[in-house]
């Protein structure tokens, strides 16, 4: 039966164990982070022909 929090018993979280790993997976290869970097750098299709626009009206005028 468990205690409820004023029961007036300290629970215990201590266990016996032979052997304890602490094992941490943070395997990102680093083609995808280079990707993601290019992709938050690189402007928006919308904003590359924004670009080509005012470059072909600034030849015209």
């Amino acid at each position: 039966m468990a205690c409820a929090a004023g029961c007036g018993r300290a629970r215990s979280n201590r266990f016996r164990a032979d052997r304890v790993e602490t094992v941490i997976v943070n395997d990102i290869p680093a083609w995808i982070v280079l990707v993601a970097l290019i992709g938050w750098i690189a402007p928006s299709p919308g904003e590359i022909g924004r670009r080509i626009g005012e470059a072909v009206t600034r030849r015209r005028a």
